[in-house]
């Protein structure tokens, strides 16, 4: 059963919605369109700015305990309350130290089709 992400953004959470189109193009200039996929790419990306360091190594913990985008978890949109199983869309985390205990962070996490 996957872990449920329980950390609230600081700020709207903005939404992506990705398609994978392949476009080949002829010598005459025609071109050949065709989608790689059958449904879009839908994600989210997560801002956490000026946090103590007690909740950012809360964080990287459920991040290196997912290890990075390998296993899925329950998130539930604050924007609209609607829980979806997602995944981080990479394996890297950058935390910057703004000053004496305070971290900035950012995550895109991507919806996981089933």
């Amino acid at each position: 059963m996957p872990e449920t992400f329980s950390f609230i953004p600081d700020n709207s959470i903005p939404q992506n919605i990705e398609f994978n189109t392949l476009v080949s193009e002829f010598e005459n200039g025609a071109e050949q369109r065709r989608s790689k996929r059958d449904n879009s790419k839908i994600g989210w990306t997560l801002s956490f700015i000026l946090r103590p360091k007690t909740e950012m190594e809360s964080f990287k913990n459920f991040f290196n305990a997912r290890k990075g985008k390998l296993e899925s978890f329950y998130w539930t949109n604050p924007d609209d309350n609607t829980t979806r199983l997602v995944r981080f869309d990479e394996d890297k985390l950058e935390i910057k130290r703004l000053r004496y205990d305070l971290y900035s962070y950012s995550v895109k996490i991507i919806e996981v089709i089933q």
